[in-house]
């Protein structure tokens, strides 16, 4: 890994007998330890030459062991032309790092289909299982595994709006879980990266790191109701509430209400035995 690393980070060619040694001896790199090898990841896509880096790894035979979902999917070689879509990506990011590389991997290497998931709201974890099967086999952290995870859910879900209707015209409570996630700045990075090499639309790009630069309290507003006010209101301690707050907070992103008496006169109304958020 290293041996690949360190020619592409200065710009080199690997010699032949080495590069050579190592496709030959490439299915013995599991033998190191998991943490060992996610350390070598975690440089190789973090610094300059990294998309020389992972098309070399995907060359000699060492991805497909150090990664193997996502360059052996379903047990078929990935084709280099699709790896390389994911390796510009990564090349062009301006923060990189090992959740953006892996969550770009997978998204080229495993479209949403194929994993048979639900796009889940953006609270919820897993989207990928695969994500999660990377993390456990490479011994991730929970925080770089979740990040993934988040980072791929929020483009599959941006890329789904823009696709549908636009980001401009979709409505807010579907963008603002994303947007005013910690992790926004990685998410902005990604879509930057990702329609700089072609793969996304530059003006969506544009328009969410505009959206970045809105004050904090446009961004993530407090909430106009807390669980408190719904059980002085009469609403059952459990699930129930927890459904009630999803759709005053979705009305409230939406302004469709805007203050905490609004919110409550609207709960007043909808509360009754046979209704539903």
């Amino acid at each position: 890994l290293r041996a690949v690393r360190f020619p592409a980070g200065f710009g080199c060619v690997l010699e032949s007998q080495t590069r050579a040694a190592i496709e030959r001896m490439a299915p013995r790199v599991t033998s190191v330890s998991p943490e060992r090898i996610a350390a070598e990841l975690r440089l190789m896509v973090a610094r300059h030459g990294r998309e020389a880096a992972l098309d070399l790894l995907l060359d000699t035979g060492l991805a497909a062991e150090v990664l193997p979902e996502v360059a052996l999917p379903g047990g078929s070689p990935l084709p280099r032309e699709t790896w390389q879509q994911a390796s510009r990506v990564i090349g062009a990011l301006d923060e990189p790092a090992l959740p953006l590389a892996l969550a770009m991997l997978v998204d080229v290497s495993v479209p949403e289909q194929a994993e048979n998931t639900v796009m889940p709201p953006a609270v919820r974890r897993p989207h990928s299982q695969l994500v999660h099967t990377i993390g456990t086999r490479l011994r991730l952290s929970n925080d770089e595994t979740n990040a993934t995870d988040w980072l791929l859910a929020a483009v599959r879900s941006l890329h789904r709006l823009q696709t549908e209707s636009g980001l401009a015209t979709a409505s807010w409570s579907s963008l603002q879980p994303w947007l005013a996630d910690p992790r926004r700045a990685q998410l902005a990075d990604l879509l930057r990266a990702r329609a700089d090499t072609g793969m996304g639309s530059p003006e969506a790009a544009s328009w969410i790191t505009a959206q970045l630069e809105r004050p904090a309290d446009e961004l993530d507003p407090p909430p106009l109701l807390t669980g408190h006010d719904l059980m002085a209101a009469g609403i059952a301690k459990g699930r129930e509430i927890g459904q009630w707050l999803g759709e005053v907070r979705r009305r409230q992103l939406d302004a469709e209400l805007t203050s905490k008496d609004e919110a409550l006169a609207w709960l007043t109304r909808q509360s009754s035995p046979d209704a539903s958020p």
